[in-house]
């Protein structure tokens, strides 16, 4: 019993998850039923519904922006351009759709639920302060010499993957290649000073 109350936070989130990933309203009388508890279990565990809710965005919201960031500048770190350029790609991927698609929508209601608009706040000061963090350790002082530079940058390359999406729901498998190659270009011209398009 003390193993499956020790899980049941964890599924609950990830039904929610579910839920909101697929673009459902998330209803707790559903959800307690799939897995059979009780609301009083939900309140124990979150304080109330809205509490799993929040929790639910958060884990959406907040799940890949470290772990994107740790391998983006491990990948910088070795001058593996080759990765870096694979890597972009997989961003703008058909199976990431549903996570940016996610985003937008807690974007969506931030505007009516303060609660949602304090996680996605979160989420975007985690991402404009990871590429920050990049951009400074990656670039030789004199390419991005204004620490205004760097602040407008980081904001870019956090907007890129979202505004792509809002824009384009459907990005075909070229203009993926066409949108993440430019995206690449962006960045190695900032991480490399003597970096030049090929004529």
């Amino acid at each position: 019993m003390a193993k499956q109350d020790a899980q049941l936070p964890e599924k609950l989130i990830a039904s929610v998850i579910e839920d909101i990933r697929a673009g459902r309203v998330p209803k707790m009388a559903s959800i307690t039923k799939k897995l059979g508890v009780s609301a009083p279990m939900v309140n124990h565990h979150f304080g109330d519904s809205a509490g799993l809710i929040r929790r639910a965005w958060r884990e959406i919201v907040l799940s890949s922006i470290r772990d994107d960031y740790l391998f983006l500048d491990d990948l910088a770190a070795k001058n593996d351009w080759e990765g870096l350029s694979d890597f972009i790609y997989e961003i703008f991927s058909p199976e990431r759709q549903a996570s940016r698609l996610a985003h937008l929508r807690a974007v969506s209601e931030s505007i009516a639920d303060n609660q949602v608009r304090e996680v996605v706040l979160e989420a975007q000061e985690l991402t404009r302060q990871s590429w920050f963090n990049f951009i400074t350790k990656h670039t030789d002082a004199g390419n991005l010499a204004k620490r205004v530079d760097v602040n407008a940058m980081a904001i870019l390359f956090a907007a890129m993957p979202l505004g792509i999406t809002a824009a384009r729901l459907d990005l075909s498998q070229l203009e993926r290649r066409q949108v993440s190659n430019a995206w690449f270009i962006i960045i190695l011209a900032m991480l490399k000073p003597d970096y030049r398009l090929d004529s």
